[in-house]
C-alpha cells in the first residue's frame, strides 16, 4: 500500500497539502469523485464536437453515442478518468478488421486529415474541468473534516 498519493493540482498547493494529510483510502476516494466530476464537461464537449457522418449505417451506432467517461484501472494508488470511444463490439467493427475507425477519425489516416474532437474537448474545457476538480477536492476534504 503506498504511503500517499502523488498528485499535481495546478495552482493550489494548500489544497493538495490538506488532501495529503488524509488517509490514503480517503485521498483516493476524494480524488476519484473529483476527477469524475471534472471529466463530465470534457465528455459533453467531446460529444458535441464529435463528427457525425451524413450516411449512418443501420448496423453501426454513431461514434458520439458510444463515448463514455471511464475510470482508469488503479495501479499503485493511481486514480484517473478518461473519455473513451466504444469498443469494436459496440461499434460493430469485425474482430478480423485491421482498422479501428474511431482512431482514424481522431488522428487521420492516409490522405484523410484528423478531426481531433477529443483533443479539442480537453483544450476547450480544461479550465472548467480543473475548477470542478478543485471544488470537489475541497468539498471532500471539508466533508471528512466535519466527520472527525
Amino acid at each position: 500500500m503506498p504511503a500517499g498519493m502523488d498528485m499535481t493540482l495546478i495552482g493550489d498547493r494548500a489544497l493538495l497539502r490538506k488532501l495529503q494529510r488524509l488517509d490514503v483510502k480517503l485521498q483516493r476516494k476524494i480524488a476519484r469523485h473529483a476527477l469524475r466530476a471534472g471529466g463530465r464537461p470534457v465528455l459533453a464537449e467531446a460529444k458535441r464536437l464529435c463528427p457525425v457522418g451524413a450516411h449512418k449505417e443501420e448496423s453501426r451506432p454513431h461514434l458520439r453515442d458510444t463515448l463514455k467517461l471511464r475510470a482508469l484501472r488503479g495501479r499503485r494508488g493511481q486514480v484517473g478518468v478518461q473519455v473513451q470511444t466504444g469498443t469494436r463490439e459496440t461499434l460493430n467493427i469485425p474482430a478480423a478488421a485491421s482498422h479501428f475507425w474511431p482512431a482514424a477519425v481522431e488522428f487521420g489516416h492516409g490522405n484523410v486529415p484528423a478531426q481531433s474532437y477529443l483533443r479539442a474537448a480537453v483544450d476547450n474545457r480544461r479550465d472548467a474541468s480543473l475548477a470542478l476538480i478543485r471544488r470537489d477536492v475541497a468539498a471532500g476534504i471539508e466533508s471528512e473534516a466535519r466527520k472527525r
